[in-house]
């Protein structure tokens, strides 16, 4: 009687009509120890006349010209027709590993001195086999393709979907990649990851994750363009220092945002009735920081000081020391007092006082 022990460190009494094989930490050992141990035992079964006569017929293995695999180990059964006079026997020679298969795509030759290598250690317990052989076994990975067009057409896709711009205004310039991938054959799906810091204008980057039965297979790097087209206002005509800004000097122009300063002119209202701070050339972007508000009152005006509350209304003339425009609060010298006070400009004659 045969049995195996992962247990049994050492033996402390024999038993009669029992073998004890100690293997330390066996199930973590690897695929291929394991088969080759099982394959060991089937043999040592007729080795000791403990199976049936078949355990010492020869066993044929026939050699394939060429295989295809597509796990990540080579085993015999893959690369070789076996006959066994044992179904149990056959399984356990097929499921040896022979070597490693190449990358998805790629082939090597598995040569039959390699083979013999392998079966010959395991036969000396009794075990007989015949190797028949013409050649080195080619040994094919099988892949599928994930086309360049693929993953063009998932960058694109999802920048129309997460994009924060009107689809009207948006345009993908022709996206370049061109690389077809590789991959283990399965169930693909393509993952895209915008940048951490996207503006979503402009050259950005995107990485794609092309996962194949639910297990990352390969990367892409995609560069993308993206236009974002927006009116904008310009200089129609040369504008002077303190020039007022009116309809007829300034027109619009659709223009690339990623190109724009970011305080660009894009209403109207922003800039008619305002006037430039500084000289503009014509055709020039207009921005925020070029114009101001004509100033209602100006620094030296005789203006109408207004103090009132719900008893009382006060009116008195004063001088302005600034410039200033409706809404703005300015400093004043009372015409009466000669003391100084603030107000807010009501109009281009009246500045009130808030007290």
């Amino acid at each position: 009687m045969l049995l195996f022990n992962k247990h049994i460190s050492h033996y402390n009494k024999k038993v009669p009509g029992m073998v004890f094989i100690h293997v330390p930490h066996f199930w973590n050992t690897s695929r291929e120890f394991k088969g080759k141990l099982f394959f060991l035992l089937v043999i040592l079964f007729g080795s000791l006349g403990l199976g049936p006569a078949w355990a010492e017929e020869a066993i044929q293995i026939n050699l394939l010209d060429q295989a295809t695999v597509n796990g990540d180990v080579i085993q015999l059964c893959q690369v070789a027709q076996i006959s066994a006079p044992n179904k149990e026997e056959a399984q356990a020679l097929g499921a040896l590993e022979v070597g490693r298969a190449p990358l998805p795509g790629q082939s090597l030759y598995i040569h039959p001195a390699r083979i013999e290598a392998i079966l010959k250690p395991l036969m000396e317990n009794g075990g007989h086999y015949q190797l028949i052989a013409t050649a080195p076994v080619k040994v094919v990975r099988g892949h599928d393709t994930v086309s360049a067009s693929q993953v063009r057409d998932a960058v694109a896709g999802y920048i129309t979907a997460h994009a924060p711009w009107d689809k009207a205004q948006m345009k993908i310039r022709p996206i370049s990649y061109d690389q077809d991938l590789i991959v283990p054959p399965g169930d693909a799906a393509l993952e895209v990851e915008e940048p951490a810091h996207n503006d979503w204008m402009g050259a950005e980057t995107f990485a794609v994750r092309i996962m194949v039965n639910g297990e990352l297979a390969r990367r892409a790097v995609v560069g993308v363009y993206i236009e974002v087209w927006q009116n904008v206002y310009v200089a129609a005509k040369p504008l002077g220092k303190n020039q007022p800004v009116n309809h007829e000097d300034i027109k619009v122009q659709r223009m690339d945002r990623a190109g724009l300063p970011a305080n660009a002119i894009v209403r109207e209202d922003q800039v008619v009735g305002l006037r430039a701070n500084r000289s503009i050339a014509i055709n020039t972007i207009l921005r925020e920081d070029q114009l101001e508000r004509e100033p209602a009152v100006r620094k030296g005006d005789l203006i109408q000081v207004l103090a009132e509350s719900s008893l009382l209304k006060i009116t008195t003339q004063a001088v302005a020391l600034e410039s200033g425009c409706i809404g703005d609060r300015i400093l004043l010298l009372n015409a009466n007092s000669k003391k100084n006070i603030y107000g807010r400009v009501v109009d281009s004659q009246t500045v009130k006082v808030e007290y």
